[in-house]
């Protein structure tokens, strides 16, 4: 089974999240800063010219805190990126 998000189907354990087309440099950097971060790990992805953040949660011991934990980490270095 698919999930639909942006018009985009992805598997139902990933989801790509942008929004707006203005945002590619942006998350594109985003992606490095979390990665060189180290305690998140988030891939990205050019669809269409559009650069998406593509976190995908495949581990079974994910849980619902390890969601929580990426979007504040995210905000976190997103916040010091603007």
């Amino acid at each position: 089974m698919a999930l639909v998000r942006s018009g985009i189907p992805v598997p139902a354990s990933g989801v790509v999240i942008q929004s707006g087309p203005t945002l590619n440099a942006h998350n594109l950097r985003l992606a490095a800063a979390l990665r060189e971060d180290g305690r998140v790990w988030i891939a990205t992805a050019v669809i269409d010219g559009a650069a998406y953040l593509r976190p995908c949660f495949v581990n079974f011991r994910s849980s619902d805190d390890d969601v929580l934990a990426l979007i504040e980490i995210t905000r976190e270095i997103g916040e010091q990126l603007v």
